[in-house]
């Protein structure tokens, strides 16, 4: 391939070559939208892209070289669920972020990686449009909240055992959390200019924070040490009370806010907030949250049908805003930004015990113009735990699009031993052609109706598919339907050279589920850690973080010697570990303790 006469080339396997196109088949007009955006044109003389075996990570971004999992590859019955333009744009955007421009220190690695996850969804965005790009983003969002739950700190830290432990979501969807906020307060030309500087002064240099922070100080003049104290070198993020009220003499909307994270962990923050407000006329207003408890007075000529705090979460928060289901019901029909339609559909999840919620919500599911509403809106609808008549999901199969199908299968889970369901599953299994969708409906029917999953699971074993994807669904069966016989079986699937190497990570998890009934699975994931296999040692790993003790500590250290790939595995695995045994030993004190009370008591009465 190529872009001008820059060459651009494939490496790909034999049988891979038409499904080369597939993958890398954007990367031209990937290059072409980085050259303009950056301001800099692809900075070295040729870029290949191939594809390695075993590979130990999505992509690495040497310079004009990329390497690719094979994974990548993939035809068109895994389209859309599965796409490699996020993996190709995030390592393509490297030559310039990583490559071009490199970090001076792992502490500030998120200039390489938050960067490259900014500018793979903003291709992203240019290809397939702003609410999937949005979607993109709600998905850092989760990414990060999540490992802030497990794991709080900052995204520069100096804090660490080994480099790998630094690249997690703090760098990676954070970084282009950070990246996506400063282009809010900047402003859409002062972030622009001030990333073009930055990229353009610092070519073939080492780069840190500050020197982000002084490109940006260059071009528009802020002072910007405000912001990158609070997201950049502190940890956390707002959590946000909000509430309003309308007086119709005055004609003004007043917002109350409060910040309510515990101040000992997580500062306040100051950032630019969007409301949107709709009466009947929609308007947009920014107002600056800083102090712990705020009070802004809005001019609004009617008492508004729809008031949307953070609307299009720009911001990554937690927000507790108090609606009526008639209000939820309104924003989830009518709000214009997708976010803002997904948060209402998850707030009405909390909703229990009204069906006229569960109709909202299914009615979202099948009618909302983006296939990412209909899927949050399923998965909303499933928390609910329906029980509706079958009927009413024959539309299911008319859903075009095979990632809202999924979620809707994910809802027939609560319909255990309906033979409709049952039948219905079946079909798909037979009858569809996504590979995720028949993964899916599998393990949905083993939840419903296990006995007729098993006719199928032989055969599925034997299914290729992208990524071993249904393999990894016939698999769930053996630690979903626990006999001595499913436990025999897995232990054989799970030697090495018995099934495909994709798939047999997921017969050591699929084995974990029987660690509580037979103990002495625990051997057999020791034994795992010194597999031929990475991902099967790492998967071994894995169970032990979570059924482990410290007596296992040593053997894990050994494959952390033998494979520094997984050292960071090994360090997680023994926090959770220590973890589990501080919590295990403070219970048992706690136990000690009340013991000690009752004895006490008793010895009183005794006396008395």
């Amino acid at each position: 391939d190529s872009l001008g006469d820059l060459p651009i080339n494939y490496w790909v396997y034999p049988e891979n070559q038409k499904e080369a196109r597939r993958s890398f088949g954007k990367t031209p007009d990937m290059m072409k939208y980085f050259n303009d955006v950056t301001g800099v044109d692809y900075p070295f003389e040729k870029y290949d892209q191939v594809i390695v075996s075993d590979f130990m990570f999505g992509g690495m971004e040497n310079i004009t070289l990329t390497h690719n999992t094979d994974r990548t590859m993939h035809d068109a019955r895994a389209v859309p669920d599965h796409s490699s333009d996020g993996l190709v744009a995030h390592e393509l955007a490297h030559q310039w972020y990583g490559d071009m421009l490199t970090t001076r220190n792992w502490a500030n690695i998120w200039l390489n990686e938050g960067f490259a996850t900014f500018f793979s969804r903003l291709y992203r965005t240019h290809n397939l449009g702003p609410d999937d790009g949005d979607y993109i983003r709600l998905g850092e969002i989760r990414a990060y909240q999540g490992n802030d739950k497990r794991n709080r700190r900052p995204t520069v830290h100096f804090e660490y055992f080994e480099p790998f432990e630094l690249f997690d979501s703090h760098v990676y969807a954070k970084g282009s959390l950070i990246l996506n906020m400063l282009r809010d307060v900047l402003g859409e030309e002062g972030f622009w200019r001030s990333i073009r500087h930055y990229t353009h002064e610092n070519k073939m240099k080492n780069v840190e924070t500050t020197d982000l922070k002084k490109a940006i100080e260059e071009i528009t003049g802020q002072n910007l040490d405000w912001f990158f104290r609070q997201w950049v070198y502190k940890a956390g993020y707002p959590e946000y009370n909000v509430s309003w009220s309308y007086n119709q003499r005055t004609e003004t909307l007043r917002l109350h806010v409060r910040q309510t994270q515990d101040q000992k962990k997580t500062d306040l923050f100051k950032m630019p907030v969007h409301i949107m407000v709709d009466n009947g006329e929609i308007t947009d207003h920014t107002v600056w949250v800083e102090d712990e408890e705020t009070v802004f007075d809005l001019l609004c000529t009617s008492r508004p049908k729809m008031v949307i705090f953070n609307s299009g979460m720009r911001i990554p928060c937690k927000l507790k805003m108090e609606k009526s289901v008639a209000d939820l019901k309104f924003q989830l029909q009518n709000a214009s930004h997708v976010l803002d339609r997904i948060w209402a559909a998850h707030e009405l999840s909390k909703k229990k015990g009204r069906k006229v919620v569960e109709y909202m919500l299914l009615d979202a599911a099948k009618t909302d113009p983006f296939w990412g509403v209909r899927k949050e809106a399923a998965i909303a609808f499933g928390k609910l735990k329906p029980k509706i008549q079958f009927e009413d999901y024959v539309w299911i199969n008319d859903e075009h699009d095979s990632r809202v199908k999924r979620a809707l299968l994910g809802v027939l889970k609560n319909y255990k031993g309906d033979v409709g369901v049952s039948n219905f599953l079946q079909s798909v299994i037979r009858a569809d052609t996504n590979y995720y969708v028949i993964a899916d409906a599998f393990k949905t029917l083993v939840a419903v109706d296990s006995s007729s999953a098993k006719q199928y699971v032989d055969g599925l074993l034997n299914t290729e598919s992208h990524n071993d994807t249904i393999r990894k669904s016939a698999l769930f069966y053996f630690s979903a339907v626990k006999t001595d016989g499913n436990y025999d079986r897995l232990q054989k699937l799970a030697s090495y050279g018995v099934m495909a190497w994709e798939a047999r990570p997921s017969a050591i998890k699929e084995l974990g589920a029987y660690v509580k009934t037979k103990p002495k699975t625990v051997d057999l994931l020791i034994d795992f850690l010194y597999d031929k296999d990475r991902f099967v040692r790492r998967e071994a790993i894995n169970q032990l973080s979570k059924h482990g003790s410290r007596s296992h500590f040593a053997a894990l250290e050994s494959v952390k010697e033998s494979d520094p790939v997984l050292t960071v595995n090994v360090l997680r695995a023994k926090k959770a570990i220590e973890k589990r045994d501080t919590k295990k030993e403070t219970k048992k004190e706690k136990n000690v303790d009340e013991l000690r009370r009752i004895v006490d008591d008793i010895q009183k009465l005794i006396d008395q």
